[in-house]
């Protein structure tokens, strides 16, 4: 196998296929990048134990073959050689695999390992949809947010995937937050199935002009993103909780507050907080927003303007996770409701009802 790329284009497949890679991997060959040629393409994919992303690319080439080079030494490698093509060849002999990378001032010899050993994702897709990627990464920024980070309970680290009836919905959540919103596609279909949060955490990293098609199986799921790139990733075999059961109904108590206001009021206050980052909201008229910290002595407050239905209340907030949310708002005013100091508040971009296109914290207990 031989083939030449430009070095500025390699660079950029790396950068994108690498995304995944990690050192110390339980498979040694996780650490490669898995270069191939097939099909008159050459395909570069990098990958942990649930992620792959393969960037394909035409270049000039004489023969098919795979082989995996070591990821780190060769990004080191390609950065430091300036914009001009790069010409790989690899030589096989009776016991070795070497690939010869030559450029104009020198070559580079390294060992690399069978691209055969390099594991790869079952193709066991059932079902074909395109998304649009604005909406699509919109929603994973509202929800990912909200996932479990304790690996023993394993579908909390994911988001929870649902198509039915021309809509698709994701939601996030942990003990404390919940995150979910929804958007049209274009599949009728009921299908449910949980992704992990790194790989929507990529994929939303990744700007592009072109919607995505993503097709999913029993144990996979796939996204083109166009211009020759695709993310796979192994779903997460769990089942995951009724989430949708801790979202409230009754709510009698309605806030409405400028969200660029309340962000730089949390800021200022939360210095003056404990540890747990406990900050106190009191309602009549107008909102209160106060922080102590009893064993240095010190509290901050302020008011704030608002416009309030309901009777006068406090709640207890946990200061990092309500900015979390505001963060990811798009509105100017927030709508946040609630009915009493122990239940879920909810808030909103839009002054509507329902179990969709919202976020969800669970209060604190006050020390009155």
């Amino acid at each position: 196998m031989k083939f030449t790329i430009a070095q500025s284009t390699l660079l950029k497949a790396l950068a994108l296929a690498g995304k995944p890679i990690s050192s110390n991997m339980v498979m040694p060959i996780m650490e490669t990048y898995l270069f191939e040629i097939k099909g008159g393409k050459l395909e570069i994919t990098g990958a942990n134990n649930e992620v792959f992303i393969t960037q394909s690319l035409d270049v000039e080439h004489d023969g098919d073959d795979s082989v995996a080079i070591h990821g780190h030494k060769l990004i080191a490698l390609v950065k430091e050689v300036p914009d001009q093509p790069i010409t790989f060849e690899v030589v096989r002999g009776a016991s070795t695999i070497n690939v010869l990378i030559s450029y104009d001032s020198g070559s580079t010899d390294m060992a690399v390992e069978d691209g055969n050993d390099y594991p790869k994702p079952k193709q066991d897709f059932e079902i074909s949809l395109t998304v649009d990627r604005k909406k699509l990464s919109e929603c994973i920024a509202k929800t990912t947010f909200a996932v479990s980070t304790d690996e023993l309970k394993p579908a909390l680290t994911g988001v929870r995937f649902s198509l039915d009836n021309g809509s698709a919905n994701l939601i996030g959540c942990d003990a404390r937050v919940l995150g979910t919103y929804s958007f049209p596609v274009s599949y009728k279909e009921k299908y449910t199935c949980i992704i992990p949060a790194k790989a929507l955490n990529i994929i939303a990293g990744i700007t592009a002009d072109v919607d995505i098609a993503i097709e999913v199986g029993k144990a996979n799921i796939k996204f083109d993103m166009g211009n020759g790139l695709v993310l796979r990733c192994r779903l997460i075999d769990e089942k995951y909780p009724d989430a949708e059961g801790v979202i409230p109904e009754n709510h009698d108590k309605f806030l409405v507050v400028g969200r660029s206001e309340l962000i730089g009021s949390l800021r200022r206050v939360v210095v003056f907080a404990d540890s747990t980052k406990l900050i106190r909201f009191d309602l009549t008229d107008d909102l209160i927003v106060a922080a102590q910290n009893i064993d240095f002595g010190q509290k901050s407050s302020e008011k704030l303007s608002v416009t309030y239905d309901g009777e006068p209340i406090s709640i207890g907030m946990n200061c990092t996770q309500v900015l979390n949310i505001l963060s990811r708002l798009d509105t100017e005013n927030v709508y946040v409701s609630f009915s009493t100091p122990a239940k879920a508040v909810l808030f909103r971009e839009e002054n509507k009802k329902g179990k969709s296109n919202l976020m969800l914290a669970m209060p604190l207990t006050l020390n009155n």
